[in-house]
């Protein structure tokens, strides 16, 4: 009945501190949740310690590289050569890829894997129609939720057919349960490496073609580590490794555990990561301070109401007993605030993330994550207590004691606001530089550019004949062909830069016709590649200049099979995202078409979505039943930074959060800080002071507190920004005018927050509280 009775008399003290703690609690899981999830990728097969996913480490003199592109025979080599290793499988990722079914496309993650990968990846057969599901061409697996979705339930998939990109008939034989959230292995439809293969598309030699993902399981009680230095041995059978060491390129094959690979061929994510369970830690130990903070502001109120129950009869026992109770049932109502929380931001975080929170409950070990949380805030609340109820913080400690108390609830309040000082100066660099990569100079013209993939054998055996149709079309400005994309990185090939063919370069590199620097966008100094011959002819951008030392290459030679005359020059450009450097490019003549080969067309401003649709008619005359799919180069740049803004809401929704439970914690700090010193402050206003002068006087403590927060975490936000912008190769200049323009808005939201809370007391009538006091 107390408890109660003290709640209703502190009803926004008590919702506060609730609202704090239940909201920044559930916060402070979910990135956890996030992080530790992400950080368990693939952690879920029952032979996980046996499973390995094969690395690349590639070092040259002007290029370095860690991937997993490999060689398509290493892995079936590799498993012949190794008794120690039971199993292995190849697969090549494609994307997204589209289907045709019933007059419909179907649009869905897909990969390509050979007949071993559900002895490396286990799942569970739904349905199925055979026991060699992926030994055959034209076969494939799907999920179950592909299943449910497009053909009602798991054994009316199976024995149907969907056609790829509209052509190539492929027999569903078998449905798989669902991958987790947290798999490295996320694509709907698998189809038979056979497939592949008939396709005719990839290199699959040893002489190249690093296109395919290798995973190997060793047997019980063997070394990968032994494996793995004996791979240098075994590599030699199939590669001249010393002809390529004497051109300065080296090759090292690494096995990382499946559990690691992820985070290994994503660096970036890492960091992103360890910064997301930073920012919960963060969150914890601003609801943590908070709810100290409240409690420590208390401590007169708590002290007045414990002398009057022990006058009543109150012994130590009751009021520990009244502790723990009200503790309790703080934490329970915490907790279904958090509950509450939680379920809110479910739907946003199966939408970003792809899985929900609640599968939390049924993770055992990531409960204690969750029991410590919730532990550590009852025990802020009823410490505290214990500590008063035992003298700790009473009345009979000296002055000397209450200033101490009064010195710690400064500090929290210093941490608070240092930490969200921080969290905004985080924010703000993060949107930054978001802004910064979609205006930056890619060294070409994205708008209305648009390219469609000719990946099948009618559409580019009719490449020329398709191009000229398009490029006749009223709402098309230009059109070209090329084996490639920009926004989607390119491949490496080697060109040595003297006549004796000595010093090796590795250059990126790409075909492409006469009319690809023009409706690219990109500005040649030089001569363009003529409409016939030029095949020996090349061009470079500006970075193959200065591995060259020569900043005007044109008319001097590079060398690959034979001599090879620098046409023109063109500016740098980014290809992919701008978390990697511009990378030294050479354009040969493109000449041979090939599943690679992609037409780009610029559209005029106006019209577009007519133009798309003449630009299907045109196709679709030359070459009938064909599907085509048209992308946007933008769209393809968005999807480079897909992930780098999935971040951003996630952070900045987190560190808004974070703020405002800073803010509200000042706010009750305030309001406690002043209701203390209101008998202080109806003498001063007796003594003619205005309401201005003890406004001044309330915030002056305050602004003092805020300083030294931004001189501690100055250095901090520093830090915390440099690491952020190192996962770039181009990243916005750290200016210390944003730092400067944080702080004086750091100061203003602080004086306002306060003045707000002291301007009821400073006008309040002077007597009347010093009569209630």
């Amino acid at each position: 009945m107390m408890l109660f009775r003290k709640i209703e008399r502190e009803k926004f003290i008590s919702l506060l501190k609730v609202l704090i703690m239940g909201i920044g609690v559930a916060s402070a899981l979910v990135l956890f949740y996030i992080a530790i999830s992400e950080f368990n990728t693939d952690n879920f097969y029952k032979d996980k310690d046996r499973t390995y996913q094969c690395f690349v480490d590639y070092k040259s003199p002007d290029w370095n590289f860690t991937g997993t592109h490999l060689m398509q025979p290493f892995i079936p080599a590799l498993v012949d050569y190794f008794p120690e290793v039971e199993v292995g499988t190849v697969i090549f990722h494609n994307e997204d890829l589209n289907f045709e079914y019933n007059d419909n496309i179907i649009k869905a993650n897909t990969l390509y894997a050979d007949s071993f990968y559900f002895k490396v990846f286990n799942r569970k057969i739904l349905a199925r129609k055979s026991n060699d599901f992926l030994s055959h061409v034209n076969k494939a697996v799907v999920t179950k939720e592909f299943a449910l979705k497009y053909f009602g339930d798991n054994e009316s998939a199976v024995s149907k057919v969907i056609k790829l990109n509209g052509v190539r008939p492929i027999e569903i034989t078998a449905v798989i349960e669902n991958w987790p959230a947290n798999s490295s292995q996320s694509s709907d439809v698998i189809i038979s490496f056979e497939t592949l293969k008939d396709e005719k598309r990839l290199y699959m030699g040893w002489g190249g073609g690093d296109s395919f993902q290798g995973y190997i399981k060793i047997n019980k009680n063997t070394s990968a580590e032994r494996i793995e230095k004996e791979i240098p041995n075994f590599i030699t059978k199939y590669v001249d490794v010393k002809a390529e060491e004497a051109k300065g390129m080296f090759t090292k094959y690494l096995l990382i555990p499946i559990t690691k690979a992820d985070v290994t061929e994503k660096p970036v994510k890492k960091v992103i990561l360890l910064i997301m369970i930073f920012i919960g830690v963060l969150i914890m130990g601003l609801v943590f301070f908070n709810t100290l903070l409240i409690n420590l502001s208390a401590s007169d109120k708590f002290h007045r109401t414990t002398s009057i129950l022990r006058i009543l009869g109150a012994t130590n026992s009751d009021l520990q007993k009244n502790a723990l109770l009200e503790s309790l049932f703080f934490l329970i109502i915490t907790a279904i605030v958090a509950y509450v929380f939680a379920w809110i931001l479910n739907p946003l975080i199966s939408v970003i993330f792809g899985y929900s929170f609640f599968e939390l409950l049924l993770n055992p070990s990531y409960l204690w994550v969750a029991i410590l949380s919730f532990l550590s805030i009852f025990l802020v609340n009823y410490l505290v207590q214990m500590f008063w109820i035992s003298g700790f913080f009473s009345a009979k400690k000296t002055l000397v004691s209450r200033r101490k108390n009064n010195r710690f609830q400064k500090a929290l309040l210093t941490l608070q606001i240092g930490i969200s000082f921080s969290l905004l100066i985080f924010l703000y660099f993060i949107h930054a530089q978001l802004s910064f990569a979609s205006s930056f100079d890619k060294g070409y013209n994205s708008d209305n550019l648009i390219y469609i993939e000719l990946n099948n054998e009618p559409l580019y055996k009719n490449h020329t004949t398709i191009k000229d149709e398009i490029k006749n079309l009223k709402n098309v400005e230009s059109v070209c062909l090329s084996n490639g994309v920009i926004t989607q990185g390119l491949s490496g090939n080697g060109f040595y830069i003297d006549p004796a063919q000595e010093n090796l370069k590795i250059f990126r590199q790409l075909a492409v016709d006469e009319d690809f620097f023009t409706t690219i966008g990109m500005n040649l100094q030089g001569k363009a590649f003529l409409p016939t011959e030029d095949k020996m002819s090349i061009i470079v951008n500006e970075e193959v200049g200065k591995i060259m030392n020569n900043p005007n290459p044109v008319g001097h030679y590079l060398y690959r099979g034979g001599a090879r005359e620098i046409k023109a020059v063109v500016p740098d450009f980014i290809a992919g995202s701008i978390q990697s450097k511009m990378q030294p490019t050479v354009f040969v003549k493109y000449t041979e078409p090939s599943v690679y080969s992609t037409l780009s067309i610029r559209l005029s401003k106006n019209n577009q979505k007519e133009a798309i649709e003449e630009i299907e008619a045109a196709i679709s005359r030359i070459v009938p039943d064909q599907y085509i799919q048209i992308r946007f180069y933008n769209a393809d740049i968005d999807e480079n930074y897909k992930f780098d803004r999935t971040v951003e809401k996630t952070i900045s929704f987190f560190t808004l959060l974070a703020i405002l439970i800073t803010i509200s914690g000042l706010v009750g700090f305030s309001i406690n800080m002043v209701k203390k010193r209101s008998k202080e402050i109806g003498i001063r206003k007796v003594s003619g002071a205005s309401s201005l002068s003890i406004l001044l006087l309330l915030n002056r403590h305050f602004i003092l507190n805020t300083l030294i927060a931004l001189l501690l975490f100055i250095p901090l936000s520093y830090l915390l920004v440099v690491i952020w912008l190192e996962n770039y190769a181009y990243a916005v200049n750290i200016s210390p005018f944003v730092f400067i323009v944080a702080s004086v808005l750091l100061i203003l939201i602080v004086l306002i927050i306060v003045s707000l809370a002291s301007l009821r007391y400073a006008q309040i009538d002077p007597v009347k509280t010093i009569r209630y006091e």
